[in-house]
């Protein structure tokens, strides 16, 4: 079996981390691994990262175009919120070489939840906070606003 585990990138902050941990032991079991991440920090051939200068620079604005909706709430925790309607990495074109999808870590313009969807392979989410079905906040706290519909954020400040 051939599985990939994605994240934004393959060291930083907790996700990340343990998404590399979990790459790794994968390979260390005999199982085809192979990380897919927009940056790559580590000096691991078996992560893939974007590399190209257009794909880089397709990143880089959809990264900013991402974080732009996000303007008209100037007083936001700019930590704990990320819209995810933008992403620039393409996971459907990695179907034919891996059978199964682990999804870590996809916020800041590397995925959006619908690019998640078109991949037509098995995929597993691991939840390392609620953004997947939150649309956005990645710690509610006391907010279940989300669970009906959306509106007065506490983290975006909105009303």
């Amino acid at each position: 079996m051939n599985i990939a585990i994605t994240s934004t990138n393959d060291s930083e902050g907790g996700a990340a981390r343990y998404a590399y941990r979990l790459h790794r032991e994968l390979l260390h079991q005999g199982v085809n691994s192979g990380m897919l991440v927009r940056d790559k920090f580590k000096d691991d051939p078996s992560v893939i990262g974007v590399t190209s200068k257009l794909e880089k620079l397709k990143s880089m604005i959809t990264t900013k175009l991402d974080a732009l909706a996000l303007c008209n709430y100037p007083n936001r925790d700019k930590e704990l919120f990320t819209p995810g309607i933008f992403g620039s990495f393409n996971l459907k074109k990695y179907q034919n070489k891996y059978d199964i999808f682990n999804i870590h870590w996809v916020a800041g313009g590397f995925q959006n939840i619908h690019s998640i969807g078109e991949i037509t392979k098995p995929v597993v989410i691991t939840l390392h906070d609620s953004w997947a079905f939150t649309g956005g906040c990645h710690v509610p706290f006391d907010c279940t606003n989300f669970l009906n519909n959306c509106g007065r954020c506490p983290l975006l400040h909105s009303n």
